[in-house]
């Protein structure tokens, strides 16, 4: 069979490696696959160095669920137990193994790949035709445009190097060199080893070259979200985002893969789950809701509705082409039970979640009748007033990471799977931590050290140790709240134990714990300062996703930019017992349960 070769090279080895000739494969037609081509899972291992700081960890969770998934073995190395632990405790659900071995800061890609080989189980099944070893993760590899490079012959020694962070090796050659020295090993693969060309470039920059990742290529990508950015926009045609964009004669593509912005549509369902205040707020771009083609549908469930001209011709535009809603009106019954869960949770603000929970619901019977699931789950209220259209661009974990976009309790953005671990039991997960606002829920310090402070932590409830509750209040200068976490973690978890069996201070930064703050000064005029059973609506959705199970990472919400409309509390559609009993609904409407 007849190869086509844009580039033909022979490779001297030093006289024990012998000699070995190599073909470079054009890429040119980036949608085509070579009839020779094959699957680099079945042979392909990855093998990382482990450094040990959140971002780390994290890029390292991000590389074994996007193109990790290219590869049968992908290991990461940990020079120390409390990095594997933790490491093994963020990666729980991947394909990702990882092992303990010492290595050096300065370690280069060959040591990984060389100490890797050395460990006994490292790789089960025997060891792999090809391996790639990395000296952290802050590349993102184009596998199919990088195996091609390797001999399909396996048992020829082969190498392909990319600077000191990338070294990719045929079994034979990593054998080879294994018997000799560091040094002299070092030296050979410095010696003989192809140099990849557009090696730990930027996407843009790689762009700029005129021929796209149709070479050899590996991505310069910044911690996890751009790994699985790349990956969304690269294996699954998501669209890519603006400053990644290439122009259609270049396109960022791998081979036999379809184009960025050019796969099957994203599938989003968007639940409004909500009084319907100021519906006109939102009217206007629920109808083109997105930038990017998109196929979405949209599930309301709400309160009964007034009979009022305005409201009417609301409903009708949410029913009608243009935004084609699957709309729900709650019955008596289910009133009643939403009633009850507001009993047991003390706040009116926490009715919220029931409806929410109803449009989910809506979601799921949807999913059963057409025999699919949805992509992406948006959430939604019609009082939001957003400034544009949402771009899928600007989520870019959304495809392949546990994360949620979050705007407060406002509005948020996930994929299927984390939707299903968050809301799945919601109303069960929150009515559990109904009672004493004061009291100390469990927190896990681990992922607070981990996620940093931009989840709600200020909204928390800690015991109270030196300078924390200053930090949490935003009086000593930023940063400082994890730091005195970590000094004082002992002495917190201690108290959290107390806790169980006898009364221990508290320090929060919420403002219904700070009668020195604006917001406890007006709800103090107003007499409507919250009682200690009235749960918090924003503190326990941050609080939430911090005890997901599997773990799930918030992300804020970047933009489009949103604001509350103003005509919020005057404008909206529904009868909603006991301030408004609609027609056949009992009168007297029953009182809460005792």
């Amino acid at each position: 069979m007849q190869k086509e070769c844009s580039h033909q090279r022979w490779v001297a080895w030093n006289k024990w490696l012998g000699a070995t000739a190599w073909c470079l494969i054009s890429l040119a037609d980036a949608k085509v696959l070579p009839a020779n081509y094959v699957k680099p899972v079945a042979s392909l291992a990855c093998v990382l160095r482990l450094g040990n700081s959140s971002s780390d960890l994290h890029a390292f969770d991000a590389a074994a669920r996007t193109w990790g998934a290219k590869c049968r073995w992908f290991l990461g190395l940990a020079s120390t137990h409390s990095v594997a632990e933790d490491a093994k405790r963020i990666v729980n659900g991947s394909r990702a193994r990882i092992l303990e071995v010492p290595l050096a800061s300065s370690a280069s890609a060959l040591e990984v790949i060389l100490r890797t080989y050395q460990v006994r189980g490292a790789f089960p099944g025997g060891p792999p035709e090809r391996a790639c070893g990395l000296t952290d993760t802050s590349i993102f590899l184009v596998l199919e445009n990088l195996l091609p490079h390797l001999q399909a012959s396996h048992h020829l020694p082969f190498s392909a190097s990319c600077g000191s962070r990338i070294l990719c090796q045929t079994t034979a050659a990593t054998a080879l060199l294994g018997a000799l020295p560091l040094s002299l090993s070092l030296r050979a693969v410095q010696e003989n080893a192809l140099r990849l060309p557009l090696c730990g470039r930027r996407p843009e920059e790689v762009c700029n070259t005129g021929g796209g990742p149709r070479y050899a290529t590996a991505l310069h990508v910044g911690e996890a979200a751009g790994h699985h950015s790349l990956f969304a926009s690269i294996y699954l045609a998501w669209p890519l985002p603006s400053a990644w964009h290439c122009n259609d004669n270049s396109p960022l593509a791998a081979r036999g893969f379809t184009l960025p912005g050019q796969g099957n549509l994203p599938r989003v369902a968007v639940l409004i789950g909500s009084l319907l205040r100021s519906p006109a707020s939102s009217i206007l771009i629920l109808g083109r809701l997105f930038l990017e083609q998109v196929q979405y549908q949209i599930f309301v469930y709400t309160p009964p509705i007034v009979k009022a001209r305005a409201c009417e011709d609301a409903i009708s535009v949410f029913l009608g082409d243009y935004i084609g809603a699957n709309l729900k009106v709650s019955t008596v019954n289910d009133t009643l039970d939403e009633e009850k869960f507001q009993w047991i949770t003390g706040s009116g603000h926490m009715r919220q979640w029931y409806k929410h929970r109803m449009a989910y619901a809506m979601m799921e019977e949807q999913e059963r009748v057409q025999g699919w699931k949805y992509d992406l789950v948006l959430k939604m209220r019609t009082d939001l007033e957003l400034h544009g259209a949402l771009s899928l661009a600007d989520f870019p974990e959304l495809a392949t990471a546990r994360v949620i976009y979050s705007a407060l309790d406002l509005m948020f953005f996930s994929n299927r799977e984390v939707a299903q671990i968050l809301f799945d039991d919601i109303l069960e997960k929150l009515a559990s931590r109904a009672g004493n606002e004061r009291r100390l829920l469990p927190l896990n310090y681990d992922r607070i050290l981990r996620t940093g402070e931009a989840t709600g932590l200020s909204l928390q409830v800690f015991p109270d140790v030196k300078d924390l509750g200053e930090a949490l209040k935003g009086k000593l200068r930023g940063g400082l709240v994890l730091s005195l976490i970590r000094k004082y973690r002992r002495a917190l978890e201690a108290a959290h134990v107390r806790a169980e069996t006898e009364n221990v201070p508290i320090v929060s930064g919420h403002w219904r714990f700070r009668n020195d703050s604006k917001q406890y000064q007006y709800w103090q005029k107003m007499n409507r300062t919250p009682r200690d059973h009235e749960m918090c609506s924003v503190r326990h959705w941050f609080y939430h996703v911090h005890r997901a199970e599997p773990e799930v990472l918030m992300r804020p919400w970047i933009r489009p930019l949103m604001n509350l409309s103003k005509t919020r509390h005057y404008q909206h559609c529904n009868c909603e017992p006991p301030v408004c009993i609609p027609d056949g609904w009992p009168v007297p409407w029953p009182e809460h349960p005792p």
